[in-house]
């Protein structure tokens, strides 16, 4: 543990920009994606404490508010002009470095004015489904957003509007490092809340939270291709669109679900209950959109023909 907190703690050293051994430093840089894809490993965690010690015996202490950041920077293809800072919560004390990471990735314990409180299930409500399709969401009307200005995976939610709804979904580059880091992420949370219904924290389900989601909307390549539309899936340089559905799909077999995915399926039974003649008309539109559209454009043709043999006459 001692080599590996030195190790690890000179990798961080490197990626801040610090001053680090020449030799050290090209090892690091020749493989610096390898080696942030290990320390983020769920088998290769070291103890906090080991590492807060071997801290304090370092000229300079770390700048972890930085590499937080940039950590979670990285899960973002589109960075905004003016960086979200971390607002670090010194009375959090993290079991190890992927702890840590997860703490500020997911977002504050604290109650943000976005998050909506749990609605009872409506009384017109005949059925409760626990999981709906990406073609079901469009033909209700609901339509998968991307979060605005946020990098925090907590901020997934149903927003009602008049004539239509949002699922709102926060925005992640998609390679195999990332993906790497969410399934370290997601495995933590399995392993350190047996059961996410009885978690007084609902985010400490917040990565299955949205993995799930993710493997739920997600059937078919074009699926995946329309979250990368909606820019929820970034960056062109990731995981194929076949790659990201296996990866999807093979998650949400193994994941948990908690309270916060049980509300966001409540939200949508509600959606679809409380308004049934506009999802209805939303969902014949939705189905027969080019036939709707053909029809007009005949009836366009045929009024442009009528006028022009009116202006012959």
């Amino acid at each position: 543990m001692f080599y590996d907190g030195c190790f690890l703690l000179q990798f961080i050293l490197h990626c801040l920009g610090g001053a680090v051994d020449p030799l050290l430093s090209s090892a690091f840089s020749s493989d610096d994606n390898g080696i942030s894809r290990d320390i983020v490993l769920l088998e290769n965690q070291l103890p906090w404490v080991v590492v807060e010690t071997l801290m304090s015996f370092m000229p300079t202490p770390l700048d972890l508010v930085q590499f937080t950041g940039n950590v979670k920077a990285s899960l973002q293809a589109r960075q905004q002009l003016e960086g979200i800072p971390v607002v670090w919560d010194s009375s959090y004390i993290p079991s190890h470095l992927l702890g840590l990471l997860r703490y500020y990735i997911v977002g504050s314990t604290h109650i943000s004015d976005t998050e909506v409180p749990s609605k009872p299930l409506s009384e017109k409500a005949k059925t409760f489904s626990i999981s709906v399709s990406a073609i079901e969401l469009a033909e209700i009307g609901i339509k998968i957003t991307v979060t605005e200005a946020t990098e925090e995976l907590k901020e997934m939610r149903i927003k009602e509007a008049c004539l239509s709804g949002k699922l709102l979904l926060a925005p992640l580059s998609l390679d195999y490092g990332n993906a790497s880091f969410l399934v370290n992420m997601a495995a933590l949370e399995l392993c350190t809340t047996p059961d996410f219904l009885e978690a007084e924290d609902e985010k400490k389900s917040t990565v299955c939270l949205y993995l799930c989601l993710l493997g739920m909307v997600t059937d078919r390549e074009q699926d995946v291709e329309m979250l990368r539309k909606k820019h929820i899936l970034q960056g062109g340089a990731g995981l194929k669109n076949q790659d990201a559905l296996d990866l999807f799909n093979r998650l949400e077999k193994d994941l948990r679900t908690g309270a916060h995915y049980l509300r966001t399926m409540l939200a949508i039974q509600n959606y679809r209950s409380n308004r049934p003649i506009r999802t209805m008309l939303y969902k014949f539109f939705y189905k027969n959109l080019k036939i709707i559209i053909a029809v007009l454009s005949a009836i366009a043709g045929l009024a442009g023909f009528l006028g022009t043999l009116r202006s012959l006459k």
